[in-house]
């Protein structure tokens, strides 16, 4: 649902998710902390055992995902900072130097999204070189993204070609209604250019639009 890796194109990096640590809450009660103070990022106290939604079904324990980078050459992991506090993100790809993930709304609701192939969805671009601060922009605004095709944005070639990939204009009404085709051209300003559209009414003898079971 979440996962894949993103190679670049030189094959020196590695972009995947993966689960982020919560610090570690201390207990009401506990000794006061040193003169060095609290650590950076450390959780309020007695939230240890605190109630945190999960995405449900089989992916129990999934709740607070986060966007890695694995560097070969300089033998590093970092987490990439900037997705929105709202945001799950998931399926990443490397778009020349930059990454585009599908981004879930995680304060909607979760549970389904397992068998909800269609669960609504945005782009994000990330510039993985930028500031801390930088925040990530949607790529698909007013767009909604289908989670069945993974991974969600398809490059044309390697490196900064269009970017391919399967959504809606009107949203989803069911598990496996029709998808658009769009692309985005790796130009600023850019916006997504519908391809294919939804086909409304399939005849016996013509195309029958774009539809994914799993």
């Amino acid at each position: 649902t979440f996962g894949g890796l993103g190679w670049s194109a030189c094959e020196h990096r590695v972009a995947y998710v993966a689960e982020c640590s919560e610090p570690e809450s201390p207990p009401l009660f506990a000794p006061a902390p040193r003169a060095s103070g609290e650590p950076e990022g450390a959780a309020s106290p007695g939230q240890k055992h605190w109630f945190r939604e999960d995405w449900g079904e089989k992916l129990s324990g999934t709740d607070r995902l986060g966007l890695f980078i694995v560097d070969f050459k300089a033998m590093t992991i970092k987490q990439l900072p900037g997705v929105p506090s709202h945001i799950t993100p998931g399926q990443p790809t490397f778009w020349g130097e930059d990454i585009v993930y599908a981004g879930w709304d995680a304060g909607v609701r979760k549970f389904g999204a397992l068998y909800c192939m269609q669960r609504p969805s945005a782009l994000y671009l990330a510039h993985p070189g930028g500031a801390a601060s930088s925040k990530h922009s949607c790529l698909t605004p007013g767009l909604k993204i289908g989670r069945s095709a993974r991974p969600a944005p398809r490059i044309d070639g390697q490196g900064r070609g269009s970017l391919a990939f399967l959504g809606s204009t009107r949203g989803f009404d069911t598990h496996t209604g029709c998808l658009e085709l769009f692309v985005l051209e790796p130009t600023p300003g850019a916006v997504p250019r519908q391809i294919v559209p939804v086909v409304e009414t399939p005849k016996h003898d013509g195309f029958a639009g774009i539809c994914m079971d799993s």
